[in-house]
């Protein structure tokens, strides 16, 4: 509990950064730099005040990026999210179980081949999923019938 320590930034790769049950939108704004200056391996950030503003950060090569259950995420999928570069194996976004709206982006087509787990269920997604979306290598590795198209009552995907 309380703040983290500004030492943070003396670190050369962070592996984890994790939040749960409480406000860091804040603190983690004025991690900005941070993200951009060190290799990052998870961020978990679930359960918590979260909202919209932070997704440039998100373009390290991440291998966990866990950001469900935030129901301040509102809005559409950000489509920079399609565009984040990792050389990681075995990758594993899990989006779900916030309030994302509208329907995925085309740029999803575009996540690494080593994104193993996409998990946006629980959203209020609606429409139809690209195609070249459903085209990417590892679309029945995704479980869409359990981890995406399942969404919030009266929302769906297809």
């Amino acid at each position: 509990r309380g703040m983290i320590s500004v030492s943070i930034y003396s670190l050369s790769v962070i592996l984890t950064i994790f939040y749960k049950y409480i406000d860091i939108l804040a603190d983690l704004r004025s991690w900005v730099s941070l993200f951009r200056r060190r290799l990052t391996h998870s961020i978990h950030i679930f359960q918590s005040t979260l909202t919209r503003g932070i997704w440039d950060q998100f373009k390290n090569n991440f291998k966990l990026l866990m950001l469900y259950g935030n129901a301040g995420l509102t809005g559409s999928l950000p489509s920079s999210l399609g565009n984040i570069v990792s050389t990681q194996s075995s990758i594993r976004y899990h989006l779900y179980n916030c309030n994302f709206s509208g329907n995925i982006p085309e740029s999803f087509a575009n996540l690494p081949a080593g994104v193993k787990q996409l998990r946006i269920q629980g959203n209020k997604l609606e429409g139809e999923v690209p195609a070249s979306v459903k085209a990417h290598a590892n679309w029945n590795t995704w479980k869409p019938n359990q981890y995406i198209f399942p969404q919030q009552e009266g929302y769906g995907l297809r």
